[in-house]
């Protein structure tokens, strides 16, 4: 994170990235507010498996939105905030209690939504942020994870795209095969270009 906040290549890239991968969310949730919710929740659900359900995962939920506000801190806003343990441990804290505190007063109203409804809106966006970002934090990452699930798809399934081995698709909701290929498509070609521009081999989109 460091290294994106003193960049401003990469700082043009982390603000691509979030709103290609938050927009069609928001434009979701527009027209289906249960899209975002139940999506959010499944996509989470996804990826606090990964830790296996141990205490790890109670840290996950938190880790990623407070992941994601420091990325749009940097992409949006030019700052660099540098990692406090403090301030997570803060933002654990505070997390729980507003998570807790809408579960037990859902007679709240926010803009006509409960009160539980308009947080979780606010952490799914948070989700998909976190996505997008790791696609210009950790380009070179992810576009070898979904080159080698091109590779194994072609050498265990005979065929360019088997969703089992993309671990993208695993931290997302079900997606019919046609729109997880195109998922995982659109991913490498960012994550690839993002790559590019760190490296100064192409140039940032003029964003």
């Amino acid at each position: 994170m460091e290294h994106a906040a003193s960049s401003p290549k990469i700082r043009k890239s982390l603000k691509k990235d979030i709103l290609v991968s938050t927009l069609p969310v928001i434009y979701a949730f527009a027209s289906d507010k249960s899209v975002l919710v139940i999506g959010a929740w499944e996509s989470m659900a996804k990826s606090i498996s990964l830790f296996g359900g141990n205490a790890l995962s109670l840290i996950a939920f938190p880790a990623i939105s407070f992941f994601s506000i420091q990325a749009i801190r940097i992409g949006f806003f030019n700052q660099s905030p540098p990692f406090s343990a403090r301030q997570f441990i803060v933002f654990i804290i505070i997390f729980y209690t507003l998570f807790l505190y809408s579960m037990n007063n859902t007679e709240i109203m926010i803009l006509s939504y409960q009160f539980p409804i308009v947080l979780m809106f606010i952490i799914g966006i948070l989700y998909f942020v976190f996505l997008g970002a790791c696609h210009t934090i950790f380009a070179k990452f992810i576009s070898l994870m979904n080159i080698s699930g091109f590779a194994i798809s072609i050498i265990n399934e005979n065929s360019l795209y088997s969703e089992k081995y993309f671990l993208l698709l695993q931290l997302l909701p079900k997606f019919p095969e046609k729109v997880g290929f195109i998922i995982v498509a659109v991913s490498t070609l960012v994550s690839a270009y993002n790559y590019c521009v760190e490296r100064d081999w192409l140039p940032p989109l003029p964003i």
